[in-house]
């Protein structure tokens, strides 16, 4: 959204981050529904929904991820849970996250 409305975003290689865990590492049933619903409430569409939730349970190894994913992004919609974003903001992040996937991935 920073880069939508024009701000320059970079990567500060200088900050030290330690990492205590795993993000996603032994968490409660709820939470793990909840990459779904954040995805849902973001606009995403299913379909780069389920994409991020394939990469990342791909990523660590665990099939368990994408489907406590998947379950997550479907309770939201039938709840029809409150978005976070604007329609427009919605479609901004699609089409970066698209941009991306053809760049990055499928090489166009």
């Amino acid at each position: 959204m920073a880069q939508r409305y024009g701000w320059k975003i970079f990567t500060d290689y200088n900050l030290k981050v330690k990492h205590l865990r795993k993000t996603g590492d032994d968490y409660s049933l709820k939470s793990k529904l909840l990459q779904g619903k954040a995805l849902y409430i973001m606009r995403f569409g299913l379909v780069l929904s389920v994409l991020s939730l394939l990469k990342s349970s791909f990523n660590s190894l665990n099939l368990l991820k994408f489907l406590f994913g998947i379950t997550g992004y479907i309770v939201s919609y039938l709840k029809r849970e409150e978005f976070i974003v604007t329609y427009d903001e919605g479609e901004y992040i699609r089409k970066f996250r698209w941009k991306i996937i053809m760049t990055k991935y499928l090489k166009f």
